[in-house]
């Protein structure tokens, strides 16, 4: 930190926090998930980085509804959760030109494996789990993203699977990987 005491840049971001809030300084946070929201409990970080956020958000609104957000939050979640376990990251928010989607194309070294990620993001299982969300309309997506992605290779010997990585952005976040959550069905080729 070039010598500074992270504790005290802590304790005076924390100061600046209080008088945003106590001075009724409102930035265009309601737009965020509330655990994203400067000086929520659920907020979680230090306060260097709560501050950081309050001015990003003042400074550059964003114009994405909350279930955006909470996704892409999701998505970056995964993704390090993926790199932590053995994961090489090859593309993230994969479009195929006519259609289909991969949220994460990766390569599992410890299989050496071609994976089809889909990242799926609650902020609770009130409703269900998020795996429940990759039905059958979602699957048929994906597998469209996968297989423009596998005819783009064009190495038709490469083993791939599909998974399913479950976020739940709670205190802390609940992170579940899927392997060969569903399979690719009979009547695809590439």
């Amino acid at each position: 930190m070039g010598g500074h005491d992270s504790s005290i840049i802590d304790s005076k971001a924390s100061i600046i926090l209080a008088a945003i809030g106590s001075a009724g300084i409102s930035c265009a946070t309601d737009h965020m998930p509330p655990e994203s929201q400067p000086g929520t409990p659920h907020r979680t970080g230090s306060p260097v980085m709560q501050l950081a956020d309050f001015v990003r958000a003042a400074l550059f609104p964003s114009r994405h509804p909350p279930h955006i957000i909470l996704g892409r939050k999701g998505e970056k979640v995964a993704a390090r959760h993926l790199r932590s376990s053995g994961h090489k990251i090859l593309f993230r928010n994969f479009r195929a030109p006519h259609g289909g989607e991969v949220d994460i194309v990766c390569r599992d070294r410890r299989h050496d494996e071609l994976v089809f990620v889909e990242v799926k993001t609650r902020s609770s299982e009130e409703f269900g789990r998020p795996l429940d969300a990759v039905d059958r309309k979602k699957r048929r997506l994906i597998l469209r993203g996968a297989m423009t992605w596998l005819r783009m290779l064009d190495m038709p010997d490469v083993v791939f699977r599909f998974d399913v990585v479950e976020v739940i952005m709670s205190s802390p976040a609940v992170i579940r990987h899927i392997e060969n959550a569903f399979r690719m069905p009979d009547n695809y080729s590439y």
